[in-house]
């Protein structure tokens, strides 16, 4: 059983958690093996009432390979529902750039919306990121059942 805020090492692979905002708590991990480093931050919420834990998962998302993250809620519906414990693709999109993050996967979807929907919120997450990160290598991609990604 993993310690909060503890790092384990097991034949070279180091693995590091966190502990996330979610009603009944959440962990995000951070597994990293052969310089490459696979981040899963789902069941999270992140807003800027809360910004105090802005630079600590900036931290612990820094240089990830690939970052899995819950944009289970469009921007205006995470500001509705707030304190559910979910993120918006955009806010993932903001902390990947600040965080020299590859790869951005964008996980979680609300199990409500249809696909057509799903897709609409990962096409203005692409035009949030053009809009204002021009400049950022991110790629961005939603995640969907069966995907494999390959470090």
């Amino acid at each position: 059983q993993l310690e909060k805020n503890k790092i384990i090492e097991i034949d070279g692979i180091k693995i590091e958690n966190i502990q996330q905002y979610h009603p009944g708590s959440s962990y995000g991990y951070r597994v990293t093996n052969n310089g490459k480093t696979f981040v899963y931050s789902t069941d999270s919420e992140h807003n800027k009432a809360k910004n105090e834990s802005i630079e600590k998962f900036i931290k612990f998302f820094k240089n990830a390979s690939v970052l899995v993250f819950d944009a289970q809620y469009t921007l205006e519906e995470s500001i509705d529902k707030r304190d559910w414990g979910h993120s918006s693709a955009e806010i993932g999109i903001d902390f990947a750039v600040n965080a020299n993050v590859k790869k951005l996967v964008l996980f979680h979807h609300e199990p409500d919306k249809q696909e057509e929907f799903i897709s609409s919120i990962f096409e203005k997450a692409k035009k949030y990121k053009e809009e204002k990160y021009p400049n950022s290598d991110l790629e961005v991609i939603l995640g969907c059942e069966g995907m494999v990604i390959e470090l």
